[in-house]
């Protein structure tokens, strides 16, 4: 198969999976309360004041509510105009790990590296359970993009596009999104020893650009809550989770971020590692180089970041996804440079042709894991696509030229098996997030709906409004005193108003997991039964 025929397909195979990423449900708990907030910004159009029902929100900087809301408002409220936005932001994300790879070395890397980046596991995964990270990620590696550019063509517009990039970047996520690019740029000015380039007053001009940007966010916070806005989000929110500051804490380990890195860059994590530490040993050997300034950029870009949030007293798996760009960059070259050596006994790409492949076994035995253990299925187009994608992995392993051999049958693996999991295993989990069930059956019911000791933000986005949440018996009665309505329960709940008095006229039931926090006996078919909980929505007229 030539060259180019494969990439249509693989492209073709890959809109596929992020389409079903974007159709799927909204999930509990960040990604639904970020739709509800946008939702309610776009009914409020307080956008200078985010909102979160109706109070004050201290959290996260405005980006995405202001692009998602604004979506809304174009195509409507759903699943694929929440999602949207932050897709694009991908796709300029992959267009500038391109441009950045071209740049640093070659169009060849460039282009594996953001095929990489499109095939990593958190890539494919942030596209569909869409939070901050998605538009955080386009954005730096975007920025870092236009400053390489302008180091190298001293283009007046490619610096005020770096410019634009940190800003969105610091809009979407707060100082990381500064943080990153300039241990980029810097390690890449501190390995050329040019002290010329941090002199130059055009960093007056990005840093203007910056503050322009930034101003009507600075100025809502500065009206919603003083200087403290100020302080929460330039110090508190991110370098106090370091210094001890921030109130969020767990008890992740200093290696949380490594076995999260494991499975994250999945299928790339094994020769990323390797890359990394290859990287930095070549450093060491030239550090007197100027040459290595590039290395230098992805190494100090990535590796820097990582050692600063492990650090962090609260983490999260996707912290670390802001540098994934970075990082494929560099597995790209190390790749490239691996497949160009003729393959001999001992040869390191023996080893890493091996680990692919072996990865995408693995892959596919989880793969049709979740076909028949965690939900079966008799679908036969699920099952020959299975079947298709993986026989193709097989043979993709066979007499290709080295590095088709090395990056392709990865490739065709994680995206079928992703595929597997947005078409069929996101939709059959999601389906036990009874807060969506119920806030979807209320619009199609044009009901007025109340929530007794229980809500939650998939209510609230599929509803279309702000559910109430009452406490008490007596007030509940006062609502429905008014006119006919909806109340979302749990059994506890259903038998309390019972007591009460209060009789429904009809009751419908859902099962109802945290499908955020799912366990090995929610995923197991066989086990799922016992772990299930009941939600009731019952009608009063």
């Amino acid at each position: 198969m030539t060259f180019r025929r494969l990439a249509i397909l693989l492209g073709l195979l890959a809109a596929a999976v992020y389409w079903f990423g974007l159709i799927a449900d909204v999930m509990e708990i960040d990604a639904a309360q970020y739709a509800a907030m946008s939702r309610e910004m776009s009914q409020t159009h307080g956008y200078l004041q985010v909102k979160h029902r109706g109070r004050n929100y201290l959290d996260k900087p405005p980006a995405l509510f202001w692009a998602s809301s604004a979506s809304f408002q174009i195509l409507g409220v759903g699943n694929v105009s929440y999602k949207l936005p932050s897709f694009l932001f991908s796709l300029l994300g992959l267009f500038s790990v391109f441009g950045f790879g071209r740049r640093l070395f070659d169009r060849k890397t460039g282009l594996i590296a953001a095929a990489m980046l499109a095939c990593s596991q958190a890539f494919i995964y942030i596209n569909n359970d869409v939070r901050t990270d998605t538009i955080l990620a386009g954005a730096v590696i975007f920025a870092i993009w236009q400053f390489t550019e302008w180091l190298a063509e001293d283009r007046l517009v490619n610096l005020v596009l770096g410019a634009a990039g940190i800003a969105a970047a610091m809009l979407a996520k707060g100082p990381i999104g500064l943080m990153v690019p300039v241990l980029a740029i810097g390690s890449y000015m501190l390995w050329r020893r040019d002290a010329r380039l941090l002199l130059r007053p055009h960093w007056i001009t990005a840093f203007l650009v910056v503050a322009l940007l930034l101003a009507p966010m600075l100025w809502g916070l500065y009206h919603q809550y003083g200087w403290r806005g100020w302080r929460f989000y330039f110090w508190t929110q991110s370098f106090g989770r370091i210094t001890g500051e921030s109130s969020w804490r767990d008890n992740s380990g200093g290696l949380f971020f490594v076995h999260t890195f494991l499975w994250a860059f999945l299928p790339w994590s094994c020769a990323a590692g390797y890359a990394a530490f290859d990287g930095i040993k070549r450093l060491w050997r030239d550090r007197m180089k100027r040459e290595c300034a590039a290395e230098a950029m992805l190494l100090g870009g990535s590796i820097l970041p990582f050692i600063a949030l492990s650090f962090s007293h609260y983490k999260l798996p996707h912290y670390i996804f802001v540098f994934f760009p970075l990082v494929a960059v560099l597995t790209a070259r190390f790749c490239i440079m691996i497949a160009g050596n003729v393959p001999g006994p001992g040869n390191r790409y023996r080893v890493f042709a091996w680990i692919q492949q072996s990865q995408s076994v693995l892959l596919w035995i989880f793969g049709f894991c979740l076909l028949t253990l965690v939900f079966p299925t008799g679908n036969p187009a699920l099952w020959l696509a299975a079947f298709a994608l993986c026989a193709a992995t097989i043979v993709l392993m066979r007499k290709q030229p080295p590095l088709r051999t090395l990056i392709v049958p990865s490739m065709v693996a994680i995206l079928g098996v992703n595929l597997l999991l947005n078409a069929h295993f996101f939709p059959h989990l999601l389906a036990y997030q009874a807060n969506a069930v119920a806030g979807k059956r209320a619009e199609s019911l044009h009901a007025r709906i109340f929530g007794f000791k229980k809500g939650g933000h998939a209510l609230d986005f599929y509803a279309r409004r702000i559910v109430p949440m009452i406490m008490e018996t007596g007030e509940l009665r006062d609502s429905l005193d008014r006119g006919p309505a909806l109340v979302y329960l749990t059994k506890e709940g259903l038998n309390e108003i019972r007591e009460a008095g209060l009789k429904p006229a009809w009751v419908d039931s859902m099962e109802s997991f945290k499908v955020s926090r799912a366990t090995l006996k929610f995923l197991l078919a066989s086990s799922r039964s016992k772990v299930l909980r009941w939600n009731f929505l019952a009608a009063f007229e």
